[in-house]
């Protein structure tokens, strides 16, 4: 265990790259001293869901070696995105303080997170009703 700053919502659309080719990382309302695979995995499994691959996750396995225990990781990720599409599509984007064009976009992905569930369900035995029918559409 490594501890170290989590931004718990990295992805593509909270990094901006500024005049000087600099990458600057926006959107840290939820930062937290964790572990980085958190991160890792969030980041993965969104990549997963837009890009069809997972070049962050091929990068980071190159540059540290081993992707030990990712599997936890991996898990945490899959189920925290799909609790917040179902409480996001349930109450509402603006009573979750997002913008109203979220749950557009939530409803767009939902589908391709079909696999990821699988493998959740299938690893942990837990079924979620609620998850399953936003699956069934």
């Amino acid at each position: 265990l490594e501890p170290s700053v989590v931004h718990w919502d990295y992805h593509p659309g909270n990094m901006l790259v500024a005049d000087d080719d600099s990458l600057r990382i926006i959107d840290w309302t939820s930062v937290a001293v964790s572990d980085r695979r958190f991160d890792l995995a969030w980041s993965g499994l969104l990549m997963r869901q837009s890009m069809g691959t997972d070049l962050l996750r091929e990068a980071y396995e190159q540059h540290a070696g081993s992707m030990a225990e990712m599997e936890f990781f991996d898990l945490a990720a899959v189920l925290r995105r799909l609790y917040s599409i179902a409480v996001s599509l349930e109450y509402g984007p603006e009573v979750l303080g997002m913008r109203p064009e979220a749950a557009d976009l939530m409803r767009d992905q939902i589908g391709s997170l079909g696999p990821s569930y699988e493998w959740a369900r299938d690893l942990t035995g837990v079924s979620i009703e609620a998850v399953e029918a936003l699956l069934e559409g």
